[in-house]
């Protein structure tokens, strides 16, 4: 068993008490072992986007080799952390799309129109043709 277990304290109990009886390790476990953690990693201000880095940013050198201050750096990293993790839905919006369009093409019924029309308005897609009641 592993016992030794870190999980957000705010966590449900249940949870963190399924978490340390699983019979293999998890990330909550791992974590206990990676207690040294990278000062610049933490503050998000190391750059390693190209091969002359990583480009550690201190007070004596404000600058990566590319000219990148802490505050592009962190935003970079954070841009790309977003990217990555919403690239990993996309087949979601992809098969959303193609169902919605195989219904209008077929003219199929939708069970809910409530969606379509907030994603009109999001897109700024006018709703010309429909009847108030659906589309």
């Amino acid at each position: 068993m592993y016992n030794d277990c870190t999980i957000c304290e705010s966590c449900d109990k249940k949870l963190e008490n399924f978490v340390r009886g699983l019979p293999y390790e998890t990330s909550f476990h791992r974590v206990e072992n990676q207690e040294v953690k990278c000062g610049f990693g933490l503050q998000g201000i190391c750059c390693r986007l190209c091969s002359n880095g990583p480009c550690r940013i201190m007070a004596d050198r404000p600058r990566g080799v590319c000219g990148a201050d802490a505050d592009t750096i962190v935003c970079r990293n954070f841009l790309r952390a977003v990217a990555a993790g919403s690239g990993c839905y996309i087949h979601v919006v992809e098969n959303s799309v193609k169902n919605l369009k195989k219904a209008a093409r077929s003219k199929g019924e939708l069970g809910s129109t409530e969606a379509v029309k907030r994603l009109a308005g999001l897109l700024e897609i006018p709703l010309r043709g429909c009847s108030p009641d659906g589309l």
